[in-house]
């Protein structure tokens, strides 16, 4: 279980998505939700029991923005 944190924290966290602010609903929030949904992924991570890829984390960090309300450009 440490294992795969430390891996999710090596490569996943810099991951950044390419936000479009200006169609973004809360564009002055998207800091504070980029964090958020970072955490919100490793801890969604820790709870599989299978090997996470730094895809799939990127890809839960996406749509978790996009359910903020934020439009990402780099969605995979």
């Amino acid at each position: 279980m440490k294992k795969l944190l430390i891996i999710i924290a090596l490569t996943g966290c810099s991951y950044n998505p390419v936000p479009d602010l200006r169609v973004s609903k809360t564009a002055n929030l998207y800091q504070r939700d980029l964090r958020d949904c970072r955490e919100l992924s490793v801890m969604a991570s820790s709870s599989f029991d299978k090997w996470i890829t730094s895809n799939t984390y990127k890809k839960m960090v996406s749509v978790c923005l996009k359910g903020r309300g934020h439009s990402i450009i780099t969605d995979l």
